[in-house]
């Protein structure tokens, strides 16, 4: 509750309030001029920096394992497919900011327009990183760089945002560009690599399923040449049919066996990029909003609410100083009469006893 100030007897807790803010307003007019230039120098003075964003889209591939495992459960072959994680969004936004990437990109060098010229150095030097050579500047500058960059994975249309920030609009762009890069480039190797595998693997069995079909065709030329009329006899004229379905079978299986291991040799082989960048790297013609009038603006309303807690709490601070003094008058006073009844005890027993007669 907030006690009215003099001479605002008898109005509302409302307009106390008021009339005690105006009363004091040199004290809210100092916090907020304090704090609005606070805000706003810090803005001012905070470093100029250039963002550049890109995006890209993976591109939609289904890996050649389902269907090898297709054809090998048709030779009796049990085989688990693994499922394709490799093209998610969420797969390449890891291998954005993976240490395996960052450590290519840090261990390049930059051609940057400086306020004192062009400069070509490596990437430490423009994060201000002084450590000699050796894993500890590299980490620190893969932390500096993981700091410079937001990824966004945007499941619903499958993109990944990506941004770069840095002082120089050149080097902005430059990591952004590389970032990219050397992320077709590493997962390229890494499907090339699971794609050799595959490759061999497919030619294993493309081997084995030839040798079985040669077999099978064997065994129905033998059959046809021991009986020359199978038709006169129920019995060979099945074991016919079931052999000619075994030569069937084999054959088929062949042919599927052979696409995909054409279909595997070209993925080892490809060098076509696997990402379709929708919104490339460019040169940001304007450093990023550094939000003056905002943040002053801010710093205005933190200091007037500050200006308010200081004077409520200098308010509340004199009215219990009030009432301390108020109460300490009073005990004193106390003190001093009692201290004079024990001096004068005959008058105080005559004043007691006289008050008694009277009320009688």
């Amino acid at each position: 509750m907030i006690s009215s100030a003099p001479g605002t007897k008898g109005t509302t807790p409302v307009l106390a309030l008021v009339y005690l803010m105006v009363s004091r307003r040199w004290i809210l007019i100092v916090c907020a001029v304090v704090f609005a230039a606070g805000f706003g120098l810090n803005a001012l003075l905070k470093q100029r920096t250039f963002t550049v964003h890109a995006s890209f889209m993976p591109e939609d591939g289904t890996s050649a394992l389902a269907s090898y495992a297709a054809l090998a459960a048709q030779i009796g072959i049990p085989l688990q497919a693994s499922t394709d994680n490799t093209q998610s969004p969420e797969y390449y936004a890891y291998l954005l900011q993976s240490n395996p990437l960052a450590r290519q990109v840090v261990q390049l060098s930059f051609r940057v327009a400086t306020d004192s010229g062009v400069v070509t150095a490596p990437l430490p030097a423009f994060f201000r990183i002084v450590d000699p050579p050796g894993n500890l500047r590299t980490v620190r500058t893969i932390t500096a760089l993981r700091r410079a960059m937001k990824v966004q994975n945007d499941a619903r249309v499958g993109l990944i945002h990506l941004s770069v920030k840095t002082r120089w609009p050149d080097l902005s762009e430059a990591l952004a560009d590389s970032l990219i890069t050397r992320l077709d480039l590493m997962n390229r190797d890494v499907r090339s690599t699971q794609a050799g595998a595959e490759r061999r693997f497919t030619e294993g069995r493309l081997t084995a399923t030839r040798d079985d079909l040669r077999l099978a065709e064997n065994t129905y030329q033998t059959f046809l040449e021991q009986n020359r009329d199978i038709n006169s006899s129920p019995a060979l004229t099945f074991q016919g049919a079931r052999l000619q379905r075994s030569v069937n079978d084999w054959e088929q299986l062949v042919v599927n066996l052979r696409q995909a291991y054409e279909q595997a040799r070209l993925q080892e082989v490809r060098t076509t990029p696997i990402l379709s960048i929708i919104e490339r790297p460019e040169l940001p013609l304007t450093p990023d909003r550094r939000y003056i009038i905002v943040l002053t603006l801010l710093g205005g309303i933190v200091g007037g609410l500050l200006g308010i807690i200081v004077i409520l709490s200098r308010r509340s601070a004199s009215l219990a100083s009030a009432a301390d003094r108020e109460l300490g008058a009073g005990i004193h006073s106390e003190i001093r009469t009692f201290l004079a009844e024990l001096r004068h005890p005959g008058a105080t027993i005559s004043r007691a006893l006289g008050g008694r007669s009277r009320r009688r």
